[in-house]
């Protein structure tokens, strides 16, 4: 288990690689949140970030270590796979967003907006179609990004 010290310095070493392309979003005080746990509780504004999503900083710290000569696969029902997507525009890296053929047409049309080279798995569920990437990727040589 890592230390408090090993994370502060592992999210310190994040925040370097992503910070210019991530948007720095406002905190704001929830004085409701903090009367009830006697405590001051800061709402931080991830729905700023270009994605509209707090996902784009997990996939931005992933894909930006990422050797730009690999390909990576994921797989995504929506905010995931933006984020993604945009990472891998901005770092150079390829790879394949794995997603369930009944998924919404916002999301379909937002992730292809971006360029996203989408993958239709026919199943039921996110776990089914995290497992075919899974899959998929070892059948590919990719680097599986589990969500």
């Amino acid at each position: 288990m890592l230390s408090a010290k090993q994370i502060a310095v592992l999210v310190k070493e994040a925040h370097e690689r992503i910070k210019e392309n991530i948007v720095k979003t406002q905190l704001s005080l929830n004085k409701e949140v903090s009367a009830e746990l006697n405590c001051n509780v800061y709402f931080k504004h991830e729905n700023r970030q270009s994605t509209g999503s707090f996902k784009l900083r997990g996939a931005h710290n992933k894909i930006s270590k990422l050797d730009k000569n690999k390909s990576f696969i994921t797989s995504s029902t929506g905010n995931h796979g933006l984020g993604c997507i945009d990472a891998m525009n901005n770092y150079g890296v390829k790879g394949q967003v794995v997603v369930l053929k009944c998924i919404s047409e916002l999301k379909k049309q937002k992730l292809l907006k971006l360029g996203a080279d989408l993958v239709y798995y026919d199943g039921t569920d996110c776990e089914q179609s995290e497992e075919y990437a899974k899959q998929l990727g070892i059948i590919l040589n990719f680097i599986h990004f589990q969500t």
